[in-house]
């Protein structure tokens, strides 16, 4: 049997990929995948990361840069916003974090 999914009282069967929009008022979508100054930005993010000399704090930062791929990857605006505060305190303030934040609309 093949995957079978609802959009309000449609069903849609079959995989379900690319280019997908769903219109709703109070759906925002955004594409990551084909923005590589997003790409960059979070691997600066991971370098930077990488590049903490105390283990623990490292471990920490590291794991927070998963968090905010995710996130991204989910278009998860308000984990996005909370985990680049975290980020933040954690390896200063980078280009990188001000390039996610403007690109989810989280900085003027």
């Amino acid at each position: 049997m093949g995957d079978k999914r609802k959009a309000g009282n449609i069903d849609i069967k079959g995989n379900i990929s690319g280019n997908i929009a769903y219109q709703s008022d109070y759906v925002t979508q955004t594409n990551i995948n084909n923005n590589n100054e997003v790409k960059k930005a979070l691997e600066e993010i991971i370098r930077h990361a990488k590049q903490i000399e105390d283990d623990s704090e490292r471990s920490q930062a590291e794991l927070n840069t998963e968090i905010l791929r995710e996130a991204v990857e989910r278009n998860d605006v308000d984990k996005i916003k909370t985990v680049l505060g975290l980020l933040r305190n954690s390896i200063g303030t980078i280009s990188a974090l001000t390039t996610i934040a403007k690109f989810f609309g989280l900085a003027p």
